[in-house]
């Protein structure tokens, strides 16, 4: 009779440690599902938002300010530009 008894414990025993772990297991992966979606939901997001404040910026004149920002920054290169050729580097007068 103790085998009996001992291997329905045994069982009883496998199956309570199996039992929790799949359950475990279930929960991590609608866990991850839902990390997943939500991920999916900052992503849609960012994107809509990039989508419509483009317009609003060239609406608003960035595209004017930024080519006047353009301008200047290709002036000041220019002005501080040194403009040498391979004569007036061989060249010991100059």
């Amino acid at each position: 009779m103790t085998h009996g008894y001992g291997a329905y414990v045994l069982r009883v025993y496998c199956y309570s440690l199996s039992h929790p772990i799949g359950l475990r297991l279930q929960h991590h992966s609608d866990q991850e599902e839902q990390a997943k979606a939500k991920w999916a939901d900052v992503q849609n997001n960012y994107q809509r938002r990039a989508d419509s404040s483009q317009p609003r910026r060239y609406r608003a004149g960035y595209a004017k300010q930024e080519r006047a920002s353009h301008e200047v920054i290709e002036a000041r290169a220019k002005a501080t530009q040194i403009k040498l050729d391979a004569s007036q580097l061989t060249d010991p007068k100059r």
